[in-house]
């Protein structure tokens, strides 16, 4: 750890110097980089001095299932499947002994079953010797067969197909436990996609790491597990892929057309590559296989195998026959590559036009800051054939289950890694990307500034650089207004600096148009403008059915421009001014995600506030709203809280700074206090609060405003123009 310390000395030193030189620009952002990196160099010399304790994961999860089944058959409680005379779905669960593991594998599947799905349940017993026939006779709604001797996995499957009435099939090995929500996953895919013939799911080993997050063939037949020994949580094995095949142990499929197929081709009976084989008849059928990682499945492997030698030797057997009857369609496979390079043949659908786009994090409509645009921006690449990889930056830990709720399922998210881990991972997919989309000036200084490696590590990626905003000039405007000490040479050193590092990209997207100029100057590069989305939404309720002041804006943390704007209108205006002129009843509503709310920082304005936080859905706010203030003293770009304003029709009071930014003028779309002035802004939200004929006035002619400006501003539009030009980057 010292010498770790010790190579980084020099770095920090050369921060500190730049902050004692007054030079801001990127400091922050290196310490935090630097930061990143220590930490992660010790962590991993304490794993490795540590050492490795082994454990044997299957025999404790045996000793456990063991003693549940004890304990289910001591206590005598039962298990209930309610099977339906018209099943959607059949289960086909095939055993031979290992009682315990089945006991674990209906339990769980018992759990899954909520009602909203109809079944029906099959179990083949394959001549059992142990308490399996007891285990199963003793649960209800079970369809119950005992082979009279050990046809084999592939045999016993075969014999369901005259018994299963669900309109789709899920092959379900006795040794894997389904997790909850897996089988509606599943399902989601068949019932909306005719194009889809298999589903399969994640699988994970008693050890806690993958068995496989679908499978990849190549040309000699023999496959691979993708991410096999990897953790099962890891960004790459968390969104949905086309595959080659997925593993019998869970495998969702359309009951007609395992039943058209014959079931499994009894050529490699008695088991062994039969999934493979059957996968492969669906591929040649223009159908898709696809891994779904929210379709979760534990797995013991090899659970029903009395010697994992026999089935490596059936493995074996069984590749040849497979090798000879699709001699053809495996010539159009890859050859077997090292792991590393297993990435490049994980999907099948992934588009040509591979982007990484490096972002600060996941982007939520409720964070605002941009947010909002980022995610609709990823909307549009994807609609236009992308196949997008997402690196966040600075927040890189959050629920899988949250990062879905604002992306699609077949978009790739890496998180946990930072700003010290992008080199790595540049590395790790050398020559994958074709587009790199950098947003926010710390992180392209991240990607190109920092190492000096980086067009080593991009290969021929083309590099957009989304400016979005210009963010020196809200710094400069920050420290004006904070009358911080030196800010004209702070807006000169940043705005020089920020403008440089445009430099390094092929094209440069910015918010507005009139900072895409600037830009175009400066760098001498393309430049495209993508705005802010919005289609009028005017929300119906008059001047009288209306009350209150609205504020609409993410506060993560003081001062920040949403929290310093909110705090000034109710210290410089709303107290002195506005508060006594107005009903006693008139209150100001605060939406957004809101950190600072429990610090203090509006007690003594808890009477007048209603704090709403993050919410779902904008509109029941602006249907009520009569005034939406932006008192926003320093900001760059184009803000989309404005924008979320007019597309519901409720009227602002601004600052002259955002009536600037929208192009607007005072007394016709907006009313704008100049110079952000206390009094001046009080009297505009009184005169807009209490004068129905101005309100409306202003109303009207926001909304012809937007309704002309809205092709311009579109984010469509501004990405296809986009992509219009990518093909003139070319060996640029």
């Amino acid at each position: 750890m010292t010498r770790i310390i010790t190579k980084t000395k020099r770095k920090w030193r050369t921060a500190i110097a730049l902050l004692d030189q007054g030079d801001w620009s990127g400091v922050r952002e290196r310490l935090v980089i630097l930061s990143q990196k220590v930490k992660s160099k010790i962590r991993r010399r304490l794993i490795l001095s540590a050492g490795t304790q082994e454990v044997d994961h299957k025999s404790s999860l045996l000793s456990y299932a063991a003693r549940s089944l004890d304990e289910y058959f001591l206590t005598g409680t039962g298990l209930k499947f309610n099977t339906s005379p018209e099943p959607e779905l059949t289960i086909l669960i095939i055993l031979y002994n290992k009682a315990e593991l089945t006991w674990l594998c209906l339990k769980g599947l018992a759990q899954c079953l909520d009602g909203k799905i109809k079944t029906q349940v099959v179990v083949i017993d394959n001549a059992s010797t142990d308490a399996s026939e007891r285990l199963i006779r003793s649960i209800e709604g079970i369809r119950y067969i005992k082979n009279a001797e050990n046809v084999g996995f592939l045999k016993a499957c075969n014999q369901a197909i005259p018994i299963a009435r669900g309109k789709y099939l899920l092959l379900l090995n006795n040794d894997a436990v389904l997790q909850p929500g897996s089988l509606e996953a599943g399902l989601r895919h068949l019932r909306l996609d005719t194009s889809v013939g298999a589903v399969g799911g994640r699988v994970v080993l008693p050890n806690g790491r993958l068995q496989e997050a679908g499978c990849i063939l190549w040309n000699d037949g023999t496959n691979v597990g993708y991410g096999r020994g990897q953790s099962p949580r890891d960004g790459e094995y968390m969104h949905t892929r086309s595959v080659d095949y997925c593993s019998g142990a869970f495998l969702l499929t359309r009951t007609k057309l395992f039943a058209d197929l014959g079931g499994f081709d009894e050529r490699y009976l008695p088991a062994y590559y039969e999934e493979t084989d059957y996968c492969t008849e669906l591929k040649k059928r223009g159908l898709e296989i696809i891994y779904e990682p929210r379709c979760l499945v534990d797995h013991f492997e090899f659970g029903s195998a009395e010697r994992t030698a026999r089935a490596f030797e059936l493995m074996g057997k069984n590749r040849l026959s497979f090798c000879e009857k699709h001699a053809d369609y495996l010539r159009s496979k890859p050859s077997p590559c090292e792991p590393k390079e297993h990435f490049l043949h994980r999907d099948l659908k992934a588009a040509k036009r591979r982007m990484l786009v490096i972002e600060d994090r996941v982007p939520h409509d409720y964070l605002g800051a941009g947010f909002p645009r980022s995610k609709k921006i990823l909307s549009e690449l994807l609609a236009m054939g992308f196949d997008l990889t997402i690196y966040a930056t600075v927040h890189g830990h959050e629920p899988w289950s949250e990062v879905y709720e604002s992306l699609p399922h077949d978009v790739e998210v890496i998180l946990g890694h930072g700003f010290g881990g992008l080199a790595a991972f540049l590395d790790s997919r050398k020559g994958y990307f074709e587009y790199i989309w950098v947003s926010r000036p710390h992180n392209i200084d991240c990607l190109t500034g920092f190492d000096e490696n980086w067009k080593s590590r991009k290969g021929n990626a083309k590099v957009i650089y989304d400016a979005e905003a210009m963010f020196s000039k809200r710094e400069a405007l920050e420290a004006k207004v904070l009358k911080k000490k030196r800010a004209a040479s702070l807006w000169r050193t940043t705005n020089r600096a920020e403008l440089e590092l445009g430099q390094e990209a092929e094209v440069i997207v910015s918010v507005s148009d009139q900072e895409a100029q600037e830009w175009a100057t400066a760098t001498k590069r393309p430049t495209v403008t993508v705005g802010h989305d919005f289609a009028l939404e005017p929300t119906p309720g008059s001047f009288a059915e209306r009350a209150d002041f609205l504020f609409l804006g993410a506060m993560h943390g003081h001062p920040s421009p949403n929290s310093d704007s909110i705090l000034w209108f109710l210290e410089k205006v709303w107290d002195p001014f506005l508060k006594m002129a107005l009903p006693a009843s008139t209150r100001i509503h605060l939406v957004g995600y809101n950190a600072i709310a429990n610090h203090g920082y509006f007690d003594r304005f808890e009477d007048d506030l209603e704090i709403h936080g993050k919410v779902d859905d904008l509109r029941p706010y602006f249907e009520r709203a009569r005034v939406m203030i932006v008192p926003t003293r320093y900001a760059a770009g184009i803000p989309q809280k404005v924008f979320d304003g007019a597309k519901f029709g409720v009227p602002m009071v601004c600052t002259q700074l955002i009536a600037d930014q929208m192009e607007w003028t005072n007394d016709a779309q907006c009313l704008a206090a100049p110079d952000s002035n206390p009094e001046n802004f009080a009297e505009r939200c009184k005169l807009l609060y209490s004068n129905q004929p101005t309100w409306e006035r202003v109303r009207n002619t926001m909304l012809s405003d937007f309704e002309r400006r809205s092709a311009k501003h579109s984010i469509g539009a501004g990405i296809r123009s986009l992509v219009e030009l990518l093909p003139s980057l070319k060996g640029s």
